[in-house]
């Protein structure tokens, strides 16, 4: 998600997996919402087929 997209969020939605943090963009997107003091949800899926 570059700025733009950013700009008109309050909320960051994670949907994640074992190796989601291993995801260096992850991580910034994460620290950026942070910074910006947006809200953050984060959930994992559990339908088949989904790692």
């Amino acid at each position: 998600m570059d700025r733009r997209q950013m700009k008109g969020t309050s909320v960051t939605f994670v949907l994640f997996g074992a190796e989601t943090y291993n995801r260096e963009w992850v991580r910034h997107e994460i620290r950026r919402s942070y910074q910006l003091g947006k809200g953050m949800l984060a959930s994992t899926s559990t339908m088949s087929g989904i790692p």
